[in-house]
């Protein structure tokens, strides 16, 4: 008996034991339940907040609409009650978005040029983009667009364009007719009568380059230099002479090869006098012929002028050139 009486206040115990650990763990979960529901709420309904614009705009940033992500990468970015590191994750992805994101300027003109602004609403399907032209960037999505302009005199027309992502500032242009307007602008004024006609100055006379052609440069370069060559021979020749002149008839047979000398130097200064006066006789056809019959007249005014005088002596003949500066 003693020994199940032991054991019945074993059995006891420890219920007693379990049911005070028990009422420890409902108290402790009772002021977790009870913390999470005071202070904690607002923190973290904030912070899951944040985390749905950060996880939503990636996905808006994924399917090409680049409008609602850039608004919800900027609320979350700004938002002082978002952490940190999920505030400046939006605030990359915005800078990213605003980087890729294309903007169009509207404009409208009329018949006559002139730029409608007044009460015209734009549309890209069902959506307003903008209402009155103010000539600023507007924001929209990639793709294909339908704009539609409402015109203020009751007009709609549409206009089609892909815009591309990251292409800024690009014109979407329409013309129209404004009934507001005349269709015409007012004429001009007809002059009085025809204009008196202005007297022409007469026309000036164009005179030909004076080019001067390179046969005649060579042919009187030839000709100075054989005329200068005739020149020497001839007073070597003409000195010989003088010498032999002085002992002559009763000259030394020795001398004769002096004598020799005389009469080739002789020849070769007439040789060369010759061919010099030919050269610039050719010189002097090819400078007269030269650039048409206008220039000949010219060149014939202007021409030089050659003079040759034989001079015949006791001692021997020799030729003087002379003539005009060319």
């Amino acid at each position: 008996m003693r020994v199940v009486n032991e054991h019945r206040m074993s059995i006891a115990a420890r219920s007693r034991r379990r049911s005070v650990r028990a009422g420890v763990r409902y108290g402790l979960a009772l002021i977790g339940v009870l913390g999470l529901l005071a202070l904690p709420e607002t923190a973290r309904a904030d912070a899951d907040s944040c985390m749905e614009l950060h996880a939503s705009g990636q996905r808006e940033r994924r399917a090409g609409q680049l409008r609602a992500a850039s608004e919800k990468f900027m609320t979350c970015g700004s938002d002082e009650s978002c952490p940190q590191q999920v505030r400046a994750d939006c605030m990359d992805f915005y800078a990213e978005v605003e980087r890729v994101q294309p903007t169009v300027i509207f404009s409208v003109v009329d018949q006559h040029g002139g730029d409608v602004t007044n009460v015209v609403k734009v549309y890209s399907g069902e959506e307003l983009i903008v209402e009155g032209l103010d000539g600023r960037a507007v924001a929209v999505d990639p793709g294909q667009h339908t704009f539609r302009f409402e015109l203020p005199w009751g007009e709609t027309i549409t206009s089609e364009a892909l815009i591309r992502e990251g292409e800024k500032n690009r014109v979407v242009l329409i013309r129209t007719v404004d009934p507001n307007k005349p269709a015409t602008l007012e004429p001009m004024a007809e002059p009085a009568g025809p204009a008196p006609a202005t007297p022409q100055a007469p026309p000036r006379k164009t005179e030909p380059p004076n080019r001067t052609p390179a046969g005649f440069l060579v042919a009187t370069g030839v000709g100075i230099m054989a005329i200068g060559t005739g020149t020497v021979f001839s007073l070597l020749g003409r000195g010989t002479h003088q010498d032999l002149a002085d002992c002559s008839p009763q000259c030394d047979p020795a001398l004769k090869s002096d004598y020799e000398s005389m009469k080739r130097n002789y020849l070769i200064g007439d040789i060369a006098l010759g061919a010099g006066v030919l050269s610039l006789g050719v010189a002097t056809v090819i400078y007269l012929t030269s650039g048409g019959s206008s220039r000949t007249e010219t060149a014939a005014t202007q021409a030089p002028r050659l003079k040759l005088t034989p001079v015949a002596t006791r001692e021997g003949a020799s030729l003087v050139v002379s003539g005009t500066t060319f």
